[in-house]
């Protein structure tokens, strides 16, 4: 317990030096640093509170879920002392709420961790299409009007993009970062839980979900973006490989590394190079309907990691 109690102090201290460096010196990005520091620790503290002295791999998902609320309680705490550097907080956060939510549903239904975090992926993928929309909405940014009728659409309006609104879009824009980088934490998280499963389709559900989010990443404008959505994709194909490498003899693991090398570096250069040179079309609808069937792959895969199909076959006799 006195690890905890170390942790949480910690926390509170570097929280109020947060708030005085920010507030009082005005030194915004020290105050932002040290609540980040403050968060971290205080997630650490609600991780280990009820843990004791066991080791990394004895804790269960009852710490999980108190470390995923403390991560949103000290994210709240940090982004009240310093007033500042709003996206990042509110994407620490989310990324407390989407672990409490994922975490707490698995306790509350009863059923197994890969049950839980299988079915979480999934929603996940489909969620993070809705993040675009939500960071409009924190940001307060008014939709743009659609005309009813040629009537109005004939008015020829000319809107004009006032200071207010430009600020407006960068803080959506940076919104959508912290809450891409939430999104794909969570679904890294959920993909390594998956690869402690034996269950080929539980590790397969995992790959294709990296697979998705590495196709995804290129429809994104902005670097931070795009490499909060790839770190996610290479961090839920990474969960997968590691543990089959293992399997392998010397020579096919240095074979499969090279494998991942020749094929994640393409990858990692057409998405960072995207704004500067566009897909040419044929390659650009190629990716498309790659994407497509990885996503509609999703479901099915599920299904399969669940039993789904082996109780359909035991209903029928």
């Amino acid at each position: 317990m006195f690890p905890a109690l170390t942790a949480a102090g910690l926390t509170g201290v570097l929280l109020l030096c947060a708030g005085l460096s920010s507030r009082v010196g005005q030194q915004r990005r020290t105050g932002a640093a040290l609540a980040g520091a403050g968060v971290v620790f205080g997630t650490t503290a609600g991780f280990i509170a009820a843990g004791g002295e066991r080791e990394l791999t004895a804790f269960e998902a009852p710490h999980v879920l108190l470390a995923c609320v403390a991560l949103l309680l000290a994210a709240v705490a940090g982004q009240i002392v310093v007033a500042c550097y709003t996206p990042a907080f509110v994407g620490a956060g989310t990324l407390g709420v989407l672990g409490s939510l994922i975490v707490g549903g698995g306790l509350v239904a009863g059923v197994s961790a890969a049950t839980t975090t299988g079915i979480a992926l999934v929603v996940l993928l489909v969620l993070s299409t809705l993040l675009p929309g939500v960071s409009l909405r924190l940001a307060r940014l008014p939709f743009p009007h659609v005309p009813a009728d040629p009537a109005e659409f004939r008015q020829g309006e000319t809107p004009t993009l006032d200071s207010d609104v430009l600020a407006e879009t960068r803080k959506a824009d940076e919104f959508l970062t912290g809450l891409l980088w939430a999104t794909s934490l969570a679904a890294a998280a959920c993909a390594l839980t998956l690869a402690f499963t034996a269950d080929t389709w539980a590790w397969s559900l995992a790959a294709t979900t990296g697979l998705v989010l590495l196709l995804r990443s290129r429809h994104l404008r902005h670097t931070g973006q795009r490499v909060a959505v790839m770190a996610g994709g290479f961090a839920a194909l990474g969960v997968i490989v590691v543990p089959l490498l293992h399997l392998l003899d010397p020579l096919a693991q240095l074979g499969v590394a090279a494998a991942i090398v020749g094929v994640g570096a393409p990858l990692l250069t057409l998405a960072l190079r995207r704004p500067v040179r566009s897909l040419s079309p044929y390659w650009g609808r190629m990716l498309d309907v790659a994407e497509i069937l990885g996503a509609l792959a999703l479901l099915p895969l599920l299904a399969a990691a669940l039993g789904l199909y082996g109780r359909m076959l035991g209903l029928g006799g």
